[in-house]
């Protein structure tokens, strides 16, 4: 779909290049062993405030789009960017050393 901080440039698709797929994204992590309630307590503000009008259009303005979600999204969305690029990580060779 069209960002809506470029709205007037025209998707991959549209150009079409149907196959080719970019995204970007961040998140928050916890530290390893935080307790289920405390990840759900941070889930539920980060999610609070990500609805507010202004934090949004601040993001906007910054390039950025909210998303927001739960845990369970950012797994799934991990999950599907690592076997999306994982391949072409290892088919360039490259190592972070």
């Amino acid at each position: 779909r069209r960002t809506k901080v470029l709205p007037n440039v025209p998707t991959f698709a549209e150009q079409g290049f149907p196959s080719i797929q970019a995204s970007s994204w961040f998140a928050m992590y916890a530290p390893p062993k935080t307790a289920a309630v405390d990840i759900d307590t941070l889930n539920r503000a980060v999610n609070k405030v990500l609805a507010l009008a202004d934090v949004a259009d601040r993001l906007l303005a910054l390039g950025l789009e909210v998303g927001g979600g739960s845990p369970g999204d950012l797994q799934r969305l991990m999950e599907v960017e690592s076997n999306r690029w994982g391949p072409v990580i290892r088919a360039s060779g490259f190592r972070a050393d």
